[in-house]
């Protein structure tokens, strides 16, 4: 499979022109960002904007933003399943590219007991698509399809028994995204570090955050 070469040291919002990346779909989450990095304000003053605006950004959409040069990739390893999907919006974004992706989480935001915290999703608010409930157990009965993780919560599990069990299922293909100093647990990393990396490209993101697209056939 092909992918087109894009830069490899873009990290930062205030460095890229955000006006590079578009597509034809409704992407609110760049929309914001653009707002802010294109304000009448001095560079100072744009990252104080950022600061400020990054809690309620996520909270409302995701970790990471969908780039349509990220998605355009993710999109080719469809059907996709996504554990740990929070509000939905990446799901929401590949969805409008005809992605065919299935979307759990262990806590759906807009699903919660507001009186039993234990229940809750601490990330999110609300959701943009049909987030079912699922754990990592869930991935086993679907080896036919690509594991997406996102941001998978850092320090914990999950990640690492979401890929064995997808792998031991027959699963063939891993997509992760997010910051490997941030994410997951070494765990993992130790894991999928067992396996062919068939891409990996650096992704735009909050200050001081390295965040990855790697994709791994197994």
């Amino acid at each position: 499979m092909e992918f087109k070469n894009y830069p490899k040291d873009i990290y930062d919002y205030i460095k890229i022109n955000l006006n590079e990346y578009t597509s034809g779909i409704k992407n609110p989450y760049l929309e914001d960002l653009r707002k802010i990095v294109f304000s009448k304000s001095d560079e100072t003053n744009k990252r104080k904007k950022l600061r400020e605006a990054r809690n309620e950004l996520v909270t409302k959409y995701c970790f990471s933003v969908p780039f349509p040069f990220v998605t355009d990739i993710i999109k080719k390893f469809s059907p996709i399943i996504e554990l740990g999907s929070g509000t939905g919006y990446y799901a929401w974004c590949l969805r409008q590219q005809n992605a065919e992706i299935e979307v759990f989480d262990l806590f759906s935001p807009d699903e919660a007991d507001p009186f039993d915290f234990m229940s809750q999703n601490p990330w999110f608010d609300d959701t943009w698509v049909n987030v079912l409930k699922g754990d990592e157990n869930t991935v086993s009965a679907y080896s036919n399809y690509s594991l997406f993780l996102c941001w998978p919560p850092p320090d914990s599990k999950m990640a690492f028994n979401a890929f064995v069990k997808y792998k031991n299922s027959g699963g063939k293909t891993l997509i992760y995204i997010g910051d490997p100093l941030s994410s997951a647990d070494e765990n993992f990393f130790k894991e999928i570090e067992k396996y062919k990396l068939i891409h990996e490209l650096n992704i735009p993101s909050w200050k001081n955050i390295n965040e990855k697209l790697m994709i791994y056939c197994l």
